[in-house]
This record gives structure tokens, sequence and C-alpha cells, in this order.
């Protein structure tokens, strides 16, 4: 007999975890009486032994934490951009439009192809490098941009 998905993940969680999976040891960040009880008899030794490794008490000035408000698109460096649109099945299907492929035809990979092809690079990377490359990616977007109906058609 098959199982479900859900069923599948619920086992490999409870394989990997087994003592919090079956409820015979609390998680260490909960808060019950026992640890309450404990925590103003540790020393600070012993409290900074507790605290998970990895990660600051400060949280915010983590170098890892989200920024407060996320960048916009267009202030992103061209190679991320280009990043972010091959893998978008809107400009996938722009991609197989232009190319006079069919639009079930159009992959992240298809995608990528086209724009290294149309900036005249062999990598995407390359785009934060040189200028040439740049501004033809620039031209790309608004062409993408005038399909979709976001910006008027450029002449």
């Amino acid at each position: 007999m098959h199982s479900s998905p859900t069923e599948e993940t619920n086992t490999e969680m409870r394989a990997a975890f087994p003592r919090r999976a079956q409820g015979r040891e609390p998680h260490p960040a909960s808060n019950t009486s026992r640890n309450r009880q404990d925590a103003g008899t540790q020393t600070p030794d012993a409290a900074a032994s507790a605290q998970p490794k990895g990660r600051s008490r400060a949280g915010a000035d983590s170098p890892r934490s989200a920024p407060a408000h996320p960048r916009r698109f267009y202030d992103l460096p061209p190679a991320q951009q280009a990043g972010i649109l091959c893998n978008t099945p809107l400009f996938q299907r722009f991609v197989a439009l232009r190319l006079n492929l069919p639009t079930d035809e159009a992959s992240t990979q298809c995608a990528a192809e086209f724009v290294r092809d149309v900036c005249r690079v062999s990598s995407r990377s390359e785009l934060d490098n040189l200028l040439g490359a740049a501004k033809r990616f620039a031209a790309l977007k608004t062409e993408y941009d005038a399909w979709r109906g976001r910006i008027g058609r450029p002449e």
C-alpha cells in the first residue's frame, strides 16, 4: 500500500527527531515550568552554552537576517535580474514567442540561453561587468515590459 507524501514526510521527521516526535523531550525553546525554574538558577556560562549555536542574541544584526525592506527588482544587479526573469513563466512564454516555439516548450534553460545569445555573453554573470551586454539586457527588459503591457512599445 502506498502512503501519501505527507505521511512519508511525517515518517522522515519522526526518524530524524525521535524523542521530540514522540513527546519524550521538550523542545529547547519551549517554555515549560521546568525551563522557567532552571532559567533563574543558571550561571552566565551555562546560559551562554544553552543558546542555540549559529545564532546571535541580537538576531537583527546577524548578516543572515532578512533586510528590513526587500530590494526592488530594478535595484538588483543585471545578472540577478536575468536569473529571476529566466525563472519566470511569463518571461519564458515571451522567449518562446520570440523564438517561434510552442509556448509549452519554454523552460528556464531556454530562457537563459536566449538571454545569453541576445546579450552576447557566455554567462549571465558577465552582464554585471560588460557595459555593452548590460545595455543589450536593458533593451531586452524594455521589450519584455512592452510585450506584457507594463510600458508603451518602443519605437
